[in-house]
C-alpha cells in the first residue's frame, strides 16, 4: 500500500512544466495496475505455500480484505487533491473490489479444500 499511496501522492503534486493532468492520469492508472498486478501474481508466486499451509491462505485472504477496504476508501482520500479537471470527475477504485473479492473466493476455496 505504500507504493500505491506514494504513487497517488505524486499524482496530486503539481508539476513545474504544466503537465499535471497527463501525469496525474497516468499515475492514477499506475496505482490501479498495482492492485491488479498484486492480485494476478499472488496465486502464482505463492502457489506452493497457499496449497501447503492453511495459515498462508488465511493471511492472503486477510490481505485481500484489507485491499478491498482500501479500494473503497482511496478515491475519497485523493480526489480533492488531484489537479483539475480530474478532481471534478468521478474518482474511485471501487470497481476493483469485485476483482479482489473474486481472488478472495479463490483463496478461501483453496483453504476449504485443504481441510477436507
Amino acid at each position: 500500500m505504500d507504493v500505491v499511496h506514494s504513487t497517488l501522492d505524486e499524482a496530486c503534486s503539481p508539476c513545474s512544466d504544466g503537465s499535471d493532468v497527463v501525469l496525474a492520469s497516468r499515475l492514477t492508472r499506475a496505482a490501479r495496475l498495482i492492485f491488479e498486478l498484486y492480485l494476478d501474481v499472488l496465486p502464482v508466486h505463492h502457489r506452493d505455500a497457499l496449497a501447503s499451509f492453511p495459515q498462508q491462505s488465511a493471511l492472503a485472504l486477510t490481505n485481500c480484505m484489507f485491499l478491498s477496504h482500501q479500494c473503497v476508501t482511496l478515491g475519497m482520500q485523493y480526489k480533492a487533491r488531484l489537479p483539475p479537471p480530474l478532481n471534478e470527475q468521478f474518482f474511485t477504485f471501487a470497481d476493483l473490489v469485485f476483482k479482489v473479492g473474486q481472488n478472495s473466493l479463490a483463496l478461501i476455496s483453496i483453504l476449504i479444500m485443504l481441510n477436507h
